[in-house]
């Protein structure tokens, strides 16, 4: 069965990358008006009850939220062309929150924006253990991952850098196709 609209989970912290993910979301998601879904996972510390803190926690989220209805909304044809939701979740752990909320969304595509460049021996050390973010995502989500490279960003191999990553990208999501892209 083919859904008539697809779903594109957007993990945004408010960054320069994560605000290029979800223009990249957004374009796409314009072209069939799809839904794309902005995630603001706040970050709980183990020994503190999810549900009973404070709301004033969850400001810092708000505001990164209404930075990214602001770059959505500034997406040529939007916000007629496809539909936008900002969504702020409590969670422990930031990979297993997103894929969590992936697999709650039912999306077709989780779009990421790797962190910024880290010392080498972090990159390899990340590499080699699969601890960061961005690599657990890519190994438990239940759909594709787009993961957005800058042009000039050396964090992957020479097929992920810049503009191939989001063109395979592209190509994947247009032809219906899933799989984990990075």
């Amino acid at each position: 069965m083919v859904r008539l609209v697809r779903t594109f989970l957007v993990p945004y912290g408010g960054g320069a990358r994560a605000s290029q993910m979800l223009r990249l979301a957004c374009q796409l998601a314009a072209i069939d008006g799809d839904r794309v879904v902005a995630l603001y996972v706040n970050l709980v510390h183990p020994t503190l009850p999810l549900r009973e803190l404070p709301d004033e926690l969850d400001r810092p989220g708000r505001l990164t939220l209404l930075h990214a209805s602001t770059v959505a909304e500034a997406v040529p044809g939007s916000p007629a062309s496809f539909r936008y939701e900002a969504m702020l979740v409590r969670g422990r752990d930031l990979s297993r929150s997103i894929v969590g909320q992936a697999r709650i969304l039912q999306a077709d595509a989780i779009f990421m924006a790797p962190r910024q460049r880290r010392p080498w021996w972090r990159r390899v050390l990340s590499g080699l253990l699969s601890t960061s973010t961005t690599s657990q995502v890519v190994r438990l989500a239940p759909c594709a991952v787009i993961v957005g490279y800058p042009p000039g960003c050396r964090a992957g191999p020479a097929s992920l850098q810049a503009g191939s990553a989001v063109a395979e990208a592209e190509r994947h999501l247009l032809a219906g196709t899933h799989g984990h892209i990075m």
